[in-house]
């Protein structure tokens, strides 16, 4: 619900099924851009780590690295360094749930804005109970999580590849 950017609709059931198809057999290519803490020391990385249930917290929708979980790839790129925040591109190989968010945390670097990666559980337990208020915007640095759908290329039912765009 926080991810700025492209969000993909159909007109009918049959664009609709040939979407669904295209995800599923990963021939669409997504790329993301975020605003992440701290300096990254590589200029790409590609976290091949796989994603499932953050066994140590206590929020039911927190995913983690886990060694019981589904293969994860995301290759990442840095787009530019700015104090102690960097622009990050990231082009997800496969698409579990709150990949991104789990990769980059994964590699030291959670998203700015973020309230259930590279927190304390608290965070978002706080935010639950009382919204998005001064406690919960100071420890995460912004009022969402800064993670924005860039680009994605999708095979269209006429056989030709449509690339859609949504600079930040």
């Amino acid at each position: 619900r926080e991810t700025s950017g492209i969000n993909v609709l159909t007109k009918d059931r049959a664009a609709n099924a040939h979407l669904k198809a295209a995800f599923k057999a990963r021939t669409t290519t997504k790329v993301y851009q975020a605003i992440v803490h701290g300096i990254p020391q590589w200029e790409s990385l590609t976290v091949d780590a796989p994603i499932g249930s953050a066994l140590s917290s206590e929020i039911r929708i927190r995913r983690g690295v886990n060694p019981q979980g589904l293969p994860a790839k995301t290759d990442f790129r840095v787009l530019g360094r700015m104090g102690g925040l960097s622009l990050v591109e990231a082009r997800p190989h496969t698409g579990r749930t709150h990949q991104i968010r789990v990769h980059l945390e994964h590699a030291g670097h959670p998203i700015l804005g973020d309230k259930i990666y590279g927190q304390p559980d608290q965070t978002f337990l706080h935010h639950l109970d009382h919204g998005a208020d001064e406690e919960v915007r100071a420890a995460t640095g912004f009022p969402r999580h800064a993670l924005h759908a860039y680009r994605l290329t999708v095979p269209h039912p006429d056989g030709e590849e449509r690339t859609f765009e949504a600079p930040l």
